[in-house]
């Protein structure tokens, strides 16, 4: 605000683009904040926000996470991409603006907490943060699920996941393969995400109706369903994980499955049936 500070820039090139950017360290130690560069008399252009992310987040091999009000609209804190060569980034947009979580209890910054847990005689709080360092968070959250459903895949396939489960809505618009410069592929949906690896959508019930029994189960499980020869199986517990699989005869013992709950998932040429299923002793 001290108009004797102000500084002009100016830059010069024979050919190709110059990217500027205009940041200052925040006096709270929380990361840093870029300022938009102004136009102040004729003959001076102002400057945007595009090409704003930084490293390590125009790695194209990382998941690059922007920033949303939860069901609502983008950050006005979230960075715009694409990377500088037109790369498009970021990849993904998840929650990250007043978000409550734990908070780290050896930080000098005074904030006020939305409540406290006491452990062993130590209140640890729990306040409200926003950035993309709480939409992150959120991305990784979703990666341990997948990784939990199956450990043998790879990052990339990973990442593929994410992204093509992606959910578009009246406040992203429809997004093309290329991505938006700030939403990314669209907003992260970590059920899409799960069912589509796990398949244990339970709204997908095709096949004509049949039902399973009995339910909760101890040993066996049987079907009322007519059987064509062609049907399998898979059960699948409620961290995404195959127990089992195989031929469908109609009937599945389930005496060695531990106790829970599982989806039970029976498919045939027709179509698929998924229930919930618990099985007890």
């Amino acid at each position: 605000k001290n108009q004797d500070l102000k500084k002009i820039l100016y830059a010069q090139a024979d050919s190709g683009t110059v990217h500027s950017w205009n940041t200052r360290l925040t006096v709270y130690g929380i990361g840093n904040w870029g300022f938009g560069f102004t136009a102040p008399t004729a003959g001076y252009i102002s400057g945007d926000r595009n090409f704003g992310i930084g490293h390590p987040a125009v790695t194209e091999s990382v998941i690059t996470a922007a920033a949303h009000e939860t069901n609502f609209q983008i950050t006005n804190f979230s960075s715009y991409g694409p990377r500088m060569d037109g790369f498009p980034k970021p990849d993904i947009s998840a929650p990250g603006q007043e978000l409550c979580s734990s908070f780290n209890s050896f930080s000098a910054t005074n904030l006020q907490p939305v409540t406290t847990v006491n452990f062993n005689g130590k209140d640890y709080e729990f306040v409200r943060l926003s950035g993309t360092s709480m939409s992150a968070p959120m991305v990784s959250g979703v990666v341990s699920l997948l990784l939990e459903a199956d450990p043998n895949l790879s990052a990339h396939e990973v990442k593929e996941i994410i992204l093509d489960a992606a959910r578009n809505d009246g406040l992203t618009g429809n997004i093309g393969p290329e991505g938006h410069i700030r939403w990314g592929q669209g907003k992260l949906d970590a059920l899409n995400v799960v069912q589509s690896i796990t398949n244990t959508a339970v709204s997908n019930q095709s096949i004509p109706d049949f039902t399973v029994f009995p339910n909760p189960a101890s040993d066996v499980i049987y079907s009322t369903k007519t059987l064509e020869g062609n049907e399998t199986y898979r059960l699948i517990n409620i961290d995404g994980q195959w127990m089992r699989n195989g031929k469908f005869e109609g009937y599945i013992n389930v005496a060695d499955v531990p106790d829970g709950m599982y989806f039970l998932r029976i498919e045939d040429p027709s179509g698929i049936a998924t229930f919930r299923l618990v099985v007890t002793r």
